[in-house]
């Protein structure tokens, strides 16, 4: 008890010295300087800095050390002003004024410390004589890179940030698991970051974080915070994965698979096709498919699948690696193919990268038109644009096909001219600047603009003479060839010069729809905001703070107990008088001999003990997902002795449970689950034989997080000559059907050793067997 009591008292010291920030500092309180008080908000500060600064300036106050003053004013103002200095002043006693690790001429009296002899020896603070690790990650957020950088690039890819602290115990061991997971993570394509909340206020509030660690994650400027009971590289991934939109990618069979084709007619895109033995498409895949959602389509497809085997058939896809095809206009030949067992991120984003446009695609926003018709201001490489103008769709069809044709069956035009096309009804605009002379001749052919554009919107172009005819395609191309030539021997000089607007975006949300997208994200995930907030009301200090109480108080009151353990109260002297006459209550005389008289009657801490059944509602919340650190100790039982196992799993289990609040007591009935107990042996490896055919009677303690289980086999319990009256069958379990009072033989199951099993099992000293995966309960 004393060496417990000492241990105890330095923790104690230790978390209080951690607690209290430093009183030195180098930079005079900045709150005195200015004269306001800690609370003071940002309007008084800045009014009393205005008050002082025109007192001091050295233009008005001669005063000898003014200039002095008034640097100290301005230098105090400067940390008061920003909210991430202020809690970092409030929080540390000082300020880091440059890139130099902080405190770095501080002597740091825990530099090294640790618990020798406890669980924490070996543990590490994040604080140390160094100065904090956010100085020298590369990884850390602030608020000027999340709003910058981050919030523009989640329209490209998700991110998934650690909150955490300098002063956060709790955090270690989750950023263990998040640094296995990090490399892992980063190779597929997500951005990683880490927020430290004790330099960042502004930035928790703009993520609705208001306790660390915790992890959220950013998409297409979304904020969703990572509620999952523990984290592991897993529970990351379908974190990611969760994150992004299902509709970028389109399942494709041999029903719709031609209006998958067909799709570029509408949004000017190729089609990348992925075919995989998976029944859903990877998080490589979908991470690809939402980083360049704009510029393709992107589809998956089943290799094996029922409904896919005349594609399959029709491109000779293999059965068994993963292929991806893209394809432009033309629907029966791919563009692109990759077939491989080990498909990586670089693989694909080079196939799509090399294909991101079609033959001849069409010109449907600014960002289009600027990528394939890039500025060359220098007339020594003049770069061309060639815009075939058409009608709707449905009118100037030859002419477009033509035109295409053209494009895909010549390898290059002089100038490195590029082929695209527009309608004119939804450019009218655009089409409005180039001039009269976009118009459609009599004799059926169309204009076609070849344009040089030199800086921003402004551009110098011409007219093919004789327009795009359509039905004589290597006329055509002759006569483009030729005028694309004659102006890059600037034997033809361009005639126009103006200035074109900006292209409408064509394939732009409705705004209707953008409105109720903005909507539907006010409520997305509103429940872990509301965790967040309830769980906000206290700091990490805090906690260390209260837990510190906490045991003093624990000490006290058990203290009291002890002192108190030698006054008989009304109900000993009941117990010891029912003694004295031979009287023993039935139901407290058996247990209470057993475990001695100075052991405290237990039955009502044994009735407190409640049991749940592992079933298919309790499933994914005791073993699929069961918190880390767990440990399930599992009953087998039946119908029959259901009742009997229960009472006696109580009687011995009761002082652990109640002990160790890791231990989470539940049982399965074997009438139902007979399978899944020949299914966790199968996936056992070397799995011992039961003390009972059935397993009826065993107790199984299990690591949900982890691949392993423990076995504890019952014994059958001696014959008796003991009459009922004599036996407590609250605690044998045992109940005939016979009204007979005369005497029996009874035969139980016996788990008499369950307690020191318990005792082994927690000094981790008992034999474990390896599980591959747990089986699934249906």
């Amino acid at each position: 008890m004393g060496k417990k009591l000492s241990n105890q008292l330095i923790l104690a010291i230790v978390f209080f010295s951690f607690a209290l920030p430093w009183a030195s500092s180098n930079i005079s309180d900045p709150y005195s300087l200015i004269g306001v008080s800690r609370t003071a908000s940002q309007k008084e500060i800045k009014k009393a800095y205005k008050n002082l600064a025109r007192q001091w300036h050295p233009d008005k106050n001669r005063e000898e050390g003014a200039q002095e003053k008034f640097i100290q004013i301005q230098q105090a103002y400067e940390i008061l002003s920003n909210e991430e200095k202020r809690a970092e002043y409030d929080l540390y006693g000082h300020v880091d004024t440059g890139n130099q690790p902080r405190r770095q001429n501080r002597h740091d009296p825990f530099a090294g410390f640790h618990f020798a002899g406890s669980r924490f020896d070996g543990f590490q603070f994040r604080y140390t004589n160094q100065g904090s690790s956010a100085g020298s990650d590369p990884r850390r957020v602030t608020l000027e890179k999340f709003e910058n950088g981050i919030l523009p690039e989640s329209h490209r890819k998700p991110f998934l940030l650690f909150v955490t602290g300098d002063w956060c115990f709790s955090c270690v061991r989750v950023e263990e698991m998040w640094n296995e997971a990090l490399p892992e993570l980063e190779k597929l394509g997500i951005g990683m970051g880490t927020v430290y909340g004790d330099y960042s206020r502004n930035l928790l509030r703009k993520l609705g974080v208001h306790q660390w660690p915790s992890i959220v994650g950013i998409i297409e400027g979304r904020v969703v915070i990572f509620d999952k009971n523990h984290v592991n590289t897993e529970k990351l991934k379908e974190f990611a994965h969760d994150l992004l939109p299902s509709y970028v990618i389109l399942k494709v069979t041999d029903a719709n698979q031609e209006t998958f084709f067909s799709g570029w007619h509408d949004d000017n895109r190729p089609r990348s096709l992925l075919f995989s033995r998976r029944s859903a498409p990877s998080l490589l895949y979908h991470l690809l498919a939402f980083k360049y959602r704009r510029l393709h389509t992107f589809g998956f497809a089943q290799n094996q699948g029922e409904d896919t085997i005349e594609l399959v058939w029709k491109f000779d896809v293999s059965a068994h690696e993963p292929t991806l095809l893209i394809f432009k206009e033309d629907d029966e030949e791919y563009v692109d193919k990759i077939q491989s067992s080990k498909i990586d991120t670089s693989l694909l984003e080079d196939a799509v990268t090399r294909n991101q446009y079609l033959f001849v695609p069409r010109l449907t926003s600014q960002q289009v038109y600027e990528d394939l018709c890039p500025e060359s201001p220098g007339t020594y490489r003049r770069r061309f644009c060639v815009i075939l103008i058409t009608k709707n769709p449905s009118v100037h069809k030859e002419h477009r096909d033509f035109f295409r044709l053209v494009a895909k069956t010549t390898d290059s035009f002089p100038g490195e001219a590029r082929l695209v096309h527009l309608y004119q009804e939804t450019q009218q605009e655009f089409v409005r600047a180039l001039g009269d002379l976009a118009r459609f001749d009599s004799d059926g052919a169309v204009p076609v603009a070849v344009l040089w554009r030199q800086s921003g919107r402004k551009v110098a172009y011409d007219w093919l003479p004789e327009g795009w005819h359509g039905n004589e395609p290597e006329k055509d191309k002759i006569g483009l060839s030729f005028f694309l030539q004659q102006i890059v021997d600037k034997k033809f000089k361009l005639g126009f010069v103006t200035t074109l607007p900006e292209l409408k975006d064509e394939n732009a949300p409705h705004w209707i729809l953008e409105r109720i997208y903005s909507f539907l994200n006010l409520f997305s995930k509103p429940g872990s905001y509301v965790k967040q907030a309830l769980l906000s009301a206290w700091s990490e200090s805090s906690i260390a703070v209260l837990v510190v109480l906490a045991y003093l108080v624990a000490f006290f009151l058990a203290f009291a107990g002890l002192l108190n353990a030698g006054v008989p109260t009304a109900h000993s002297k009941e117990a010891m008088d029912h003694r004295a006459n031979g009287s023993m209550p039935q139901g407290e005389g058996y247990a209470t001999e057993v475990r001695g008289r100075s052991q405290p009657d237990s039955s009502n801490l044994r009735l407190r003990i409640h049991m749940q059944e592992l079933n298919e509602s309790t499933y994914e919340k005791f073993l699929a997902s069961g918190r880390q650190g767990h440990i399930l100790l599992l009953l087998l039982t039946d119908q029959n002795s259901k009742d009997t196992l229960c009472q006696l799993f109580k009687q011995e289990a009761h002082m652990h449970i109640a002990s160790q609040p890791f231990l989470v007591p539940v049982f399965l009935m074997l009438d139902k689950y007979k399978h899944w107990l020949a299914n966790l042996r199968s996936q056992s490896e070397n799995p011992s034989p039961f003390a009972s055919p059935n397993g009826v009677g065993t107790v199984l303690a299990i690591r949900p997080s982890k691949s392993y289980y423990f076995v504890f086999k019952p014994r059958q319990g001696q014959r008796s000559r003991r009459r009922r009256g004599e036996i407590d069958i609250s605690f044998v379990g045992l109940m005939d059907s016979s009204d007979s009072e005369s005497d029996e033989f009874s035969e139980c199951m016996s788990l008499d050793r369950l307690g020191m099993w318990l005792d082994r099992l927690l000094d981790g000293s008992l034999p474990k067997v390896t599980v591959n995966s747990w089986p699934s309960l249906e």
